[in-house]
């Protein structure tokens, strides 16, 4: 029985990998003003910026269920209510590990993301993605999807360093301290109060939380926990504005959802629903929404 379990997960974890994605790829033609200045020899003229706009590919978004990212180490999993012993996911790597990077890569249908909704990590690594990306695009390193992933595998890479990542075995160290208190390594995934400690603040400003002192000083070994616990954690920011405009006065992100959500889904207002769909100005509002009902959930657990 175990066997065929192992067996499943593998084709399934397999089958994540040769899902359909988004590929694309285009090349930077030279203009005219390109040209004459390289004839010229002008050293200053902005040539990484000379594209034109007809030339940026369109290529369809992420469609594709990401694997659970659950906070927790070495995290059991069952199926359905059958336990599944010896295998594990680690869920930690060293920097060292990290990659490949794809583009839209994960599974085709529906594993529930229960137990990484809001957790404590999600929004600070997406925000941090998210200017990873960004840099990318500025400059100019996008120009194949192949080239945009192993560019990405570079900067993930770097940006972590910079920011002073810790080896793998302190990284566990530091997770094994708040068991029971940000996560339960006593349940399995998918089980949705595995993450006990969540974030629901969706605003364009986050910061990493800091493992209490009192939980280093009770860990099983706190030689391995080397950050100075008067240090503050690096905070990210997401601009509103650009060259004096406002984006949100120029952009709009509109999500419709699909009629099997709707039902369930904590739409912030009757015209919402009935509309069935919501904007960026809606985001914090479905947060605190979720916020009350996994409260009142946990209250009942």
């Amino acid at each position: 029985m175990l066997r065929n379990v192992i067996l499943l997960l593998t084709i399934v974890l397999l089958g994540a990998c040769t899902a359909q994605r988004s590929r694309w790829v285009f090349t930077m033609e030279a203009s005219d003003s390109a040209v004459q200045a390289a004839l010229a020899s002008d050293s200053s003229y902005p040539y990484i910026w000379d594209i034109h706009r007809e030339m940026t590919p369109v290529f369809d978004p992420p469609v594709h269920l990401r694997p659970c990212c659950a906070f927790g180490k070495d995290l059991k999993v069952k199926m359905g209510k059958l336990p599944i012993p010896v295998y594990k996911v680690a869920n930690v790597v060293g920097s060292e590990d990290l990659g490949p990077h794809v583009y839209d890569a994960g599974f085709a249908g529906t594993f529930p993301e229960y137990p990484s909704a809001y957790s404590l990590e999600d929004l600070f690594s997406n925000m941090l993605g998210t200017k990873i990306a960004a840099a990318l695009i500025y400059s100019l390193a996008t120009s194949s999807d192949q080239l945009y992933a192993r560019n990405f595998d570079i900067w993930i890479k770097n940006t972590v360093d910079f920011l002073g990542a810790v080896p793998q075995e302190s990284t566990k160290a530091y997770i094994g301290a708040v068991d029971k208190l940000w996560w339960d390594s006593s349940k399995r995934l998918p089980e949705k109060y595995l993450v006990i400690k969540r974030v629901y603040d969706v605003g364009l400003e986050q910061r990493p939380l800091l493992v209490p002192e009192k939980n280093v000083a009770a860990a099983e070994n706190p030689a391995l926990m080397p950050c100075d616990a008067t240090e503050q954690p690096v905070q990210l920011s997401i601009a509103t504005s650009l060259y004096g405009f406002e984006m949100a006065d120029l952009v709009t992100v509109q999500i419709t959802l699909d009629p099997e959500y709707q039902d369930v889904f904590a739409f912030p207002s009757d015209r919402h629903r009935a509309e069935s769909r919501v904007t960026q100005a809606d985001f914090q509002k479905i947060a605190d929404a979720a916020r009350e009902h996994d409260e009142e959930e946990s209250r009942k657990q």
